[in-house]
């Protein structure tokens, strides 16, 4: 049902704050941003054919914090030049991961998590720090669950999301990945240390009335909106799992081949 591009938003009120610092601290390209008023405005950060969009509006429904997976090009580096910085926050220190990786977390000024990754067998150190950015295109996006199975299933069955990897590495750190588009979701177990709230996901659809009706019709899925033409050119419309993480669905309409339908 999916096409390419995959994306997970965050809504601020602190904006330039935010803005500020996946931009100039994460060193991540800004492709552009919009400003119709202090309270609706936003920009977009690509991360290969995936996307990391925030927001000053109102959301759908209450939102985060919520949290990304990242892989760096070369970790160590990443790390070391990232701890110094007075905005960032270290959740978990680098380390060596039992199941294959080196990796550390930080969070935002406004609280979402940002898990940093890399394989053992991938990781080759860069020389010298070159200013470059820190990441590769490979992008998850992390979502918590009180109910692992049910939300899980949602995305698995009814968003036709394949399973690519599930763990269960004790009551604290379960969790499933399922290829989304061009990216990744991971769904994890929430627990009392892990704080993130509901989030927002995008993701591009190959023909967007065709899954609005597939999705209408399952019994898991709340329809938060129906399909829409948006001002600036693409068809959507918004849905929800059962712990209110919404989905919008979308379609750039100068890719339907029939606009009018």
């Amino acid at each position: 049902m999916w096409r390419k591009e995959y994306r997970i938003v965050y809504y601020s009120w602190e904006f330039d704050t935010l803005q500020s610092f996946y931009r100039d601290i994460l060193r991540m390209p800004q492709m552009y941003g919009w400003y119709t008023s202090p309270v609706d405005r936003g920009c977009k950060f690509p991360i290969g054919e995936n996307r990391l969009e925030l927001i000053c509006r109102h959301p759908t429904l209450p939102q985060g914090p919520a949290g990304m997976r990242l892989e760096a090009k070369d970790i160590e580096l990443c790390y070391k030049n990232l701890k110094k910085e007075p905005r960032v926050t270290v959740i978990q220190p680098l380390a060596k991961r039992d199941w294959g990786e080196y990796s550390f977390c930080i969070k935002d000024p406004v609280g979402n998590w940002l898990e940093v990754y890399q394989s053992w067998e991938d990781y080759h150190p860069q020389g010298p720090d070159d200013g470059s950015g820190y990441f590769t295109d490979e992008f998850t996006a992390i979502l918590y669950a009180r109910d692992l199975e049910k939300i899980t299933a949602f995305y698995r069955d009814s968003m036709q999301m394949p399973v690519v990897l599930t763990w269960d590495r004790g009551p604290g750190d379960r969790g499933c990945r399922l290829r989304s588009a061009g990216g990744y979701t991971d769904i994890r177990q929430l627990t009392e240390d892990t704080p993130q709230g509901p989030a927002l996901t995008t993701i591009e659809a190959e023909d967007v009335n065709a899954c609005f009706h597939w999705l209408e019709s399952r019994p898991d899925v709340e329809v938060l909106l129906g399909l829409t033409d948006t001002w600036y050119g693409d068809r959507i419309f918004q849905i929800c799992d059962g712990e209110k993480n919404v989905v919008e669905v979308l379609a750039y309409r100068r890719n339907m081949k029939d606009r009018k339908a």
